[in-house]
């Protein structure tokens, strides 16, 4: 098969189109002698595109050019080879028809696959036969597919949950990078990369952790990332604010009360006025109050899917005419919110200063609607009316506002749009070719990974001026340029911007190329006779060429009689033989055209060449036939005999050839025997052929081989003789029914008839023969079977690991080169007892023990030997380990008080192991709170705190086993905070009825009443709630008056109410009496029929 060359002009170049022509011509006409290398065009590339392997520096003298796949120049690996002097290209078996090799030997492959990876060898032989080898590498790589991210959890609960990103799909040698809000992730107390960084871990999630994240996949040739992923994160209720923060209010007004809480999903909200259940909304509206409205508002508020709630008091006055007037403060006034710029780049810091003309006011702020909630980089001054936050990040962009409140009244600043952005990053510009043929067309495109930006082009470092030819598309991200001129030539740059930041790419040289026009040769003759001289001149109007000479058609491959002048204009031949007749052009290019000359027909003629006789054989047995034939290169000939020097007289047993050509002879006598010449000869010349020895012979006989030992040990030296009854005989020596090829280890004697080898080899084995002969005939002895036996190399023990866990089993392979050998075992140094627990292939190569036990634990060999040697391998050391035991752990409390310390000791009774500690079924991570002893049995945490409680576990392990402890649950339990005691009224009527009801924070915990400082006895008209939250008295008599306190408690602590003074105050209207408690409760239960989180009010009437 033959792959055609790739000549260097219009229309067939290859590869980046013009630019690679420029670049191979410049190195085809360049010729060094510094030392020859071959560069990858591109080293690292993407599936599908196309590689160069580019020769520098090459040698003049460069006959052919052979390319291998590999690093060695194997035959069966060869992809193409190049005869220089012919620009024929011949392919190899490695040949697959994308490869392309070209006249100064660089190797073009198109449409690479991953497969192409590898080494590339290019063999060099020059005219001395001196042969250069040198090898490249590329590397191919797959285009990324996008990515994407897929989790384990969703909806994961703050402060509960944990949740694993993962960054789809997973492949070969790509890195991977993970982003949350735009910034670089790392790791962190709470985040944790995979080893590969393919999947990050959110330990223990918090709200912030919504995101959104990205993953970004990486190889040396291209990049992908995800879409953003967000997580939905389900956290609160948190303690809710009840709007605006005023107690007092005038009575005949409207009271609007609104609830909020940050929760996710969005809280449900219930209102209690003294007890009683009014709304199960967000905003609670009484119109026109009076002094009767006056008592407590409870907000209730509720999540569903964190199972969470919590609750806020608020007590309200409502103020009658007279104290309106006197005693309540003004209204306060909307206050401002005053910032230097609402427009910040990320990463700076920003402050926001409410402004408010009112005294004795309290300040709160509000983001997006919502009461703000400070995270660790929000500050605010003493009196709250400066809010700063440094840094800034994209997360803080949003509308801020701030509230004044005094006891009657409060008023919100107008809303602050605070906008955060990022910096831009610096942006590229990409073109589809650099250098451009004038008049044709062009786009330069700017890209950038921002959002929201503008976008400015630059011209040889100054703002571009749009010409007639120029055009930007709608967002100036793209500059057409059609058509292009020679002034468009220079550095191009795009500048991308946004309100806080800007940046500019690096330059891109943009040339413009005239295309070249059509050169002409001149030549004094195109007939020129054989050995003279002649030159060719290319000439041509342009500028700045590369010229390229061309004969019949294809590139021109210089032979040693023609020479190019510095510039290649000039093609030199001398002197010229018949092969330079046919056509010859020139092409002229630069890197954006070619054009060629048209032929010139170049004739040269030549006188008659030397003949030469071509006979069979020389040396001929009387009585056969010969044919004797005259060979000339010559056509238009006539061709002449001559007989030692004579004119040949024919004899009857002589003919020719109807052209004279052949000279037959048949039978042959031993007077044809002498010197044969033949003379050709054309109207201007003629040459006799060197003479032709004609001798007629007989036959040899067959000759015998001795040799003193035919099996001989490698190493030792042989020799052999072989003997004929002939004289005047060559001798030939054969090996394996093939001519011997003599390796620096035989020997022949001065007639060939002795062979001997010093010292012999394996290799050597085989049959041997000679062979005698003479002019007419030959003979081969019977053949000598030469038997070589080679030493034993050493053994290789192979065992799938050497620690073995007792009662289990194991296999030791014995690994040897040699064939025809004995196997043998050995154990510490002495040969091998086999027990029952031992077992032995049928070859000896494998030793099976099953079970192993600990008296197994020691040294192993084998032994192999042939019947001339043997070798030990070296020894495999075998230990035995039995099994850990469970271990237990064990703390002088698993109940703690917050704050407190603890210790957990892991007991083993085994020795040699390793400890390791678990929390939660995972492996723990250790705080700054938590130390570990030398040998990490011992874990001490000081001090303890809530989210220290949980399940732990020690694992203990040596190289064949691991144990766990059985879990030891650890509680971590807060003291309990102050409670307070709620009541609808401090003075009662007597015969009424009143509730006192506990309000604690605490969860967990017992509720006990004192009354007047001990223990309070119930009566029958005394009752408590289920969880002893809720005192009820129904009627209430004159000894229930006095100081009433409420203690709640739990496993580590108590506290109690500051004491509540009830006054009871005997009833004055005959008949009057208040709604018992089974009326309270019966209107209790009514308001709340048919609200479908009936689960979630009973438990806050429960707790």
């Amino acid at each position: 098969m033959e792959l055609t060359s790739a000549p260097l002009h219009k229309g067939q170049l290859l590869w980046k189109g013009l630019l690679l022509a420029a670049s191979l011509l410049t190195y085809w006409s360049s010729p060094t002698t510094a030392q020859v290398s071959v560069e990858a065009v591109l080293p690292h590339v993407a599936e599908g595109a196309n590689v160069l392997l580019l020769v520098h520096n090459l040698p003049e003298t460069v006959q052919v050019f052979y390319w291998y796949k590999g690093e060695t120049a194997d035959n069966s690996n060869e992809i193409a080879r190049l005869i220089t002097s012919t620009s024929r290209n011949t392919t190899g078996p490695a040949y697959s028809g994308r490869e392309t090799i070209y006249p100064n030997g660089s190797l073009l492959f198109q449409n690479v696959t991953q497969n192409d990876t590898g080494a590339y060898t290019l063999q060099m032989l020059t005219q001395n036969f001196d042969s250069t080898k040198v090898s490249v590498q590329f590397h191919v790589h797959p285009l990324l597919p996008k990515s994407s991210i897929t989790s384990n959890n969703s909806n994961p609960v703050e402060g509960e949950d944990s949740v694993e990103l993962m960054c789809e799909p997973e492949t070969e040698n790509t890195s991977y990078l993970w982003r949350r809000n735009g910034q670089s992730l790392s790791e962190g107390d709470r985040l944790k990369l995979s080893e590969d960084n393919r999947t990050l871990t959110l330990l223990s999630v918090v709200r912030t952790d919504t995101g959104p994240y990205e993953c970004e996949t990486q190889n040396p040739v291209s990049k992908a990332r995800s879409d953003p992923f967000t997580l939905n994160i389900t956290y609160g209720p948190d303690v809710p604010i009840i709007f605006p923060s005023n107690t007092y209010f005038h009575s005949k007004t409207n009271l609007s009360l609104t609830c909020q809480a940050t929760s996710n999903p969005p809280a449900q909200y219930y209102w209690f006025v003294n007890g009683e259940i009014q709304s199960s909304s967000q905003e609670l509206f009484i119109p026109n109050i009076t002094t009767n409205n006056s008592g407590s508002y409870i907000c209730f508020t509720y999540n569903s899917v964190t199972g969470l709630n919590k609750t806020t008091v608020k007590n309200i006055t409502v103020l009658g005419k007279w104290i309106s007037e006197k005693s309540a403060p003004e209204p306060v006034a909307a206050p401002s919110i005053q910032v230097n710029n609402t427009t910040v780049k990320e990463m700076d810091s920003v402050s926001l200063t409410c402004s408010s003309n009112d005294t004795g006011i309290s300040i709160h702020w509000l983001f997006n609607g919502e009461s703000l909630g400070l995270t660790d980089r929000m500050k605010l001054s003493l009196d709250n009316s400066t809010l700063s936050i440094d840094p800034v990040r994209k997360e803080d962009s949003g509308k801020y506002q701030c509230e004044v409140s005094n006891s009657v009244s409060s008023e919100r600043s107008d809303p602050i749009q605070l906008d955060i952005i990022e910096p831009v990053t610096k942006p590229s510009i990409q073109v589809s070719n650099t250098t451009v043929k004038e008049m044709d067309s062009v786009s330069l495109t700017c890209s950038s990974n921002d959002t929201g930006i503008s976008i400015h082009w630059l011209f040889n470092g100054e703002r571009l001026k749009l010409t007639d030819r120029m055009k930007l598309s709608l967002d100036n991200s793209t500059l057409s340029i059609d058509p292009v001129k020679k002034e468009d030539s220079g550095e191009y740059q795009c500048e991308v911007s946004n309100p806080v930041s800007y940046e500019r790419s690096d330059p891109i040289q943009l040339n413009i190329i005239e295309p070249v026009t059509k050169p002409s040769i001149q030549v004094s003759n195109t007939t020129v006779k054989e050995l003279d001289s002649v030159s060719l001149i290319c000439s041509s109007n342009d500028t700045g060429i590369s010229i390229h000479w061309l004969f019949n058609g294809k590139s021109l491959g210089l032979t040693d009689r023609m020479k190019l002048s510095l510039n290649n204009s000039i093609l030199s031949i001398d002197p010229v033989r018949k092969e330079d007749s046919g056509e010859y052009q020139c092409e002229v290019s630069n890197p954006v055209s070619s054009e060629r000359s048209d032929p010139i027909q170049l004739d040269i003629i030549e006188p008659v060449t030397k003949p030469s006789i071509e006979v069979s054989n020389t040396t001929v047995k009387e009585l056969d036939s010969v044919s004797l034939t005259c060979s000339s290169n010559d056509t238009g000939i006539s061709i002449h005999w001559f007989f030692n020097g004579k004119s040949l007289g024919l004899t009857d047993r002589m003919k020719l050839s109807l052209d004279n050509s052949t000279l037959s002879i048949d039978p042959i006598r031993r007077e044809d025997a002498g010197d044969y010449q033949c003379e050709v000869s054309n109207p201007v010349s003629s040459e006799r052929s060197d003479p032709i020895q004609l001798d007629i012979i007989e036959l040899v006989t067959k000759p015998f081989i001795q040799v003193n030992n035919t099996t001989v040990k490698e190493l030792d030296s042989v020799s052999l003789t072989c003997s004929s009854n002939d004289t005047g005989i060559s001798i030939h020596w054969l090996f394996n029914d093939k001519s011997l090829g003599l390796t620096d280890r035989m020997k022949l004697s001065l007639d060939n008839s002795t062979l001997s080898i010093d010292p012999v080899r394996k290799e050597d084995a085989g049959k041997y023969q000679c062979e005698v002969s003479n002019s007419v005939s030959s003979e081969r002895s019977y053949p000598i079977q030469l038997d070589i036996i080679e030493p034993v190399t050493k053994p290789s023990i192979q065992v799938s690991n050497s620690t073995v866990k007792e009662l289990d089993s194991v296999s030791l392979i014995c690994s040897s080169n040699d064939t025809g050998i004995s196997i043998h075992w050995l154990f510490n140094g002495q040969s091998l007892g086999l027990t029952d627990r031992m077992k032995l292939s049928l070859d000896n190569s494998t030793l099976s023990i099953d079970p192993v036990r600990r008296e197994d634990s020691g040294k192993y060999q084998c032994e192999v030997s042939n019947p001339v040697s043997s070798e030990r391998s070296y020894p495999i050391q075998l230990d035995i380990i039995k099994p850990v035991t469970k271990p237990s752990i064990q703390v002088t409390n698993t109940t703690v008080k917050e704050l407190d310390s603890v210790s957990l000791t892991c007991s083993s009774n085994d020795t040699g192991i390793s400890i390791h500690w678990l929390f939660n079924d995972q492996s723990l991570g250790l705080t700054d709170r938590m130390k570990l002893s030398l040998d990490n049995s011992t874990l001490s945490i000081d001090p303890v705190r809530r989210e220290d409680s949980g399940k732990y576990q020690c694992e203990v392990s040596n190289p064949v086993s691991s144990e766990r402890s059985y879990p030891i649950q650890l509680d971590i339990i807060e003291p309990v905070t102050k409670p307070s005691i709620q009541v609808s009224n401090t003075t009662v009527k007597e015969l009424d009825s009143v509730i006192l009801t506990c309000s604690s924070n605490d969860t967990g915990i017992s509720t006990h009443w004192l009354f007047k400082g001990e223990s309070l006895g119930l009566t029958d008209r005394i009752k408590l709630s289920l969880d002893n939250s809720t005192l009820s008295i129904d009627p209430v008599r004159k000894e229930d008056a006095g100081k009433y306190q409420c203690e709640v408690s739990n496993a580590v602590s108590s506290e109690r109410s500051d004491p509540f003074q009830l006054d009871i105050i005997a009833d004055s209207t005959p008949g009057s009496s208040g709604l018992s408690g089974g009326a309270i409760a019966g209107i209790v239960i009514g308001s709340v029929a048919g609200v479908t989180l009936i689960a979630a009010l009973a438990y806050f009437l429960c707790f």
